[in-house]
């Protein structure tokens, strides 16, 4: 049943609001004061009866604030509170305000009531200017496989959008670069190129710079790309391949294009050797292999596609040179079946069969060097043994002192 008048004249007597600081119904301005709190809900029969139960309730508050928000403006730079720019803004709340910045700025404003501050709000605001005092791309010359960049830049222009073109018909007809491929960088002031191929020798570049908003657009000079060749190697070895010792061969660089001032870095096994000549003398010390690296007048580098190994000749054999000689010669030996055997000794002989010299080596290469000095002993015809560790007779020969 509908409650009875008395009903509601009873509710409306009840207090509304914050426990400790009921409002009556009526009294809006203190109810919008004391929202925070416990609320309750009181309830009364005053005509007797059971009304029934109560099974839901809520109460619904519409807040607006009084007080009109305002905003205050930063920086104060160029802005104004008239269209026609009269008056300076500076500072304070204002709704609104008119902006006349010579140059690019971030204005914020922040929005207050009495009773709340908002977060802070930016507001941008771009100038448009044409572009101005160009400074030009320059050519650039580069090896085979490497990198350059050209740049352009502009005292003045703004917003600058950059669309970099290429000529591949010296500069009869040029298109848009895309990003992709050997470019990097086609939308920007700088243009990348990134492991050129020679192809691409010749080929010419310039960049549009445009500033929509003011419709001003602009088009560099053109340049040069320069992508020199890196030199084609190969390693080759002649007469020989296989050394005794006293022989030689020479190992060459062969280099295309051919001629040219060219700067060469050989290895050996690997290891660098002090050799800056397009050729390698080898003799029995310069055993392995053989690779170089070849420098240009333009600075390009070209590495050997192959390499060459020098080694020994297949045979056990008792050398003695130069023979003959003054007293002072090499003695090597080399036993291609039983390797090398340390400690050899070296015994000399005279003519008349008196022991003159003996020596232990240690040799660590196959033909190692055991330098013998019997001057002393004068001219004439002596005679060599060469001894291995366990005494043994390894082979004998004869010098010729002169």
């Amino acid at each position: 049943a509908a409650p009875r008048t008395g009903t509601y004249a009873a509710e409306k007597r009840a207090g509304y609001g914050p426990t400790g600081n009921e409002q009556t119904v009526t009294d809006w301005p203190g109810l919008l004061t004391q929202l925070n709190g416990n609320w309750r809900l009181a309830m009364a029969d005053f005509a007797g009866g059971d009304e029934g139960t109560l099974t839901n309730w809520s109460i619904t508050i519409t807040y607006t604030s009084p007080i009109l928000a305002s905003g205050t403006w930063s920086p104060t730079t160029a802005l104004f509170t008239n269209a026609g720019l009269t008056t300076p803004y500076t500072g304070g709340p204002a709704n609104t305000v008119y902006a006349a910045p010579t140059s690019s700025t971030n204005y914020t404003v922040t929005v207050q009531t009495p009773i709340c501050t908002a977060t802070p709000l930016t507001i941008p605001i771009t100038v448009a200017n044409p572009i101005g005092a160009v400074t030009q791309p320059q050519a650039s010359e580069i090896c085979e496989n490497g990198s350059t960049t050209f740049t352009v830049a502009a005292a003045s222009g703004n917003p600058i959008t950059y669309q970099w073109q290429e000529s591949t018909n010296g500069g009869a007809t040029y298109n848009n670069i895309a990003n992709g491929g050997v470019y990097s960088g086609a939308t920007t002031a700088t243009l990348t190129i990134t492991r050129a191929p020679v192809t691409m020798n010749g080929n010419r570049y310039r960049v549009v710079m445009n500033v929509a908003a003011c419709n001003n657009s602009v088009t560099s000079n053109a340049v040069e790309l320069t992508v020199n060749a890196n030199p084609r190697v190969t390693v080759s070895a002649a007469p020989f391949t296989a050394l005794y010792p006293g022989l030689q061969t020479a190992v060459t660089a062969n280099v295309t294009p051919a001629g040219g001032t060219n700067s060469y870095a050989w290895t050996l096994n690997g290891a660098p050797i002090s050799v800056n000549n397009q050729r390698v003398v080898a003799d029995i010390d310069g055993l392995g292999t053989y690779t170089v690296t070849v420098t240009d007048a333009n600075g390009c580098v070209g590495v050997a596609t192959n390499s060459v190994t020098i080694v020994d000749s297949l045979n056990t054999a008792l050398f003695i040179y130069p023979n003959p000689n003054r007293g002072q010669f090499q003695v090597r030996f080399n036993d291609q079946l039983n390797g090398l055997s340390n400690p050899l000794s070296v015994v000399i002989y005279d003519g008349k069969g008196a022991r003159v010299y003996k020596q232990a080596y240690t040799v660590n290469t196959p033909f190692g060097r055991m330098d013998v000095d019997i001057s002393k002993h004068g001219k004439g015809v002596y005679f060599i043994d060469l001894i291995d560790a366990a005494g043994n007779r390894l082979q004998s020969e004869r010098v010729i002192v002169q």
